[in-house]
């Protein structure tokens, strides 16, 4: 991007993806961080490290080295930046979003690994995390990154949702969990909904199902609502379609 400095990371995959030969963009651009980077349980001693992480949506050119180039990633973390407007009065005054959120990638991460029968490596499980994955100082890069979304969820063995009950508000969320439905077993899609389902949420989630729509849903930066309408209109045969299958 104009006017920023960008890391030798950025540097060197610009200078990849420029001389990539026969080598498909997904395989240069494929990244993943390890869980021990973003990742911690309640009682780590890391857990402000990684609060930090979570804490804010604005990607800087630091959090792109926090991650490394992968041949393959064994989850893509789906989840929504921002907590629901009402996070406070439903969740306490005292339960912090990205705390949570760190501690369910954790508690995803565990399951991976455990499902590998070694739960001590449940750390350098490779997590695929656009803020650590995409690059965030040139806008070719994080462009062309935003448009291989399918492919890196293709590319994830396990795709982990983090289902709070605004999730399926956000057009970004709900592309992703379609991408999730179309391509990966059921077994292969761990979603952590137990934290937030509660008897004030339930209505929530069932309302957030009941009323979607692609015009009802919201994007962080409006411009990303054509490069998400484009996708829907080249993969599915209607909006409405899309909507059936994600609801």
């Amino acid at each position: 991007a104009e006017g920023v400095i960008m890391t030798r990371s950025s540097t060197k995959k610009l200078s990849e993806v420029a001389n990539r030969g026969e080598q498909s963009l997904e395989d240069v651009l494929l990244r993943a961080t390890h869980a021990k980077s973003v990742a911690a349980a309640w009682s780590d001693t890391h857990l402000p490290k990684c609060r930090k992480f979570w804490s804010d949506s604005r990607g800087r050119a630091a959090d792109y080295d926090l991650s490394e180039d992968a041949s393959c990633v064994d989850g893509f973390i789906s989840h929504c930046w921002s907590p629901p407007e009402n996070w406070k009065i439903v969740m306490g005054p005292d339960v912090n979003y990205a705390v949570v959120k760190s501690a369910a990638v954790a508690t995803m991460a565990k399951d991976i690994a455990l499902a590998r029968n070694d739960l001590q490596s449940w750390g350098n499980v490779l997590l695929w995390i656009d803020k650590a994955c995409i690059p965030q100082d040139n806008d070719m890069l994080k462009l062309a990154c935003i448009n291989l979304i399918e492919n890196f969820i293709r590319k994830s063995e396990n795709v982990c949702v983090i289902l709070t009950w605004t999730y399926m508000e956000r057009l970004w969320c709900v592309y992703e969990w379609a991408c999730v439905l179309k391509d990966k077993p059921p077994e292969r899609c761990f979603l952590q909904i137990e934290t937030f389902m509660n008897e004030q949420t339930l209505p929530l989630y069932l309302d957030c199902i009941r009323y979607f729509s692609i015009k009802r849903a919201v994007c962080f930066f409006e411009s990303d609502r054509e490069i998400l309408t484009n996708k829907i209109d080249s993969t599915y045969v209607s909006h409405e379609a899309f909507e059936t299958l994600v609801k």
